[in-house]
């Protein structure tokens, strides 16, 4: 008696969105502007934890994701302009 071959194993789930250039490109742009990572993701087209996800991976390394990696940086805060205007209105009082 013959042994019958084994179906090799299937890789499971459909392809990742993030090689998709109609979602990848408003991605990156809007995070590139600075927008929050939920308003990216909604730009994008996608589900917050979906963008959460590639995150994390970008972040432990994995080179299909490095074009996020520099966008999720923490950036420095931009000064802030009240002291303008406090400096402006307390020397003219």
């Amino acid at each position: 008696m013959s042994r019958r071959r084994r179906k090799p194993p299937s890789k499971g789930g459909r392809p990742c969105k993030f090689a998709d250039l109609s979602v990848l490109v408003p991605l990156v742009a809007a995070m590139a502007r600075g927008a929050h990572p939920d308003h990216a993701a909604r730009a994008a087209g996608i589900g917050q934890s979906t963008l959460y996800r590639w995150v994390a991976l970008a972040r432990a390394g994995d080179p299909r994701f490095a074009t996020l990696a520099p966008l999720v940086e923490p950036r420095p805060e931009p000064p802030r302009q009240e002291h303008l205007w406090e400096s402006l209105f307390r020397n003219n009082g």
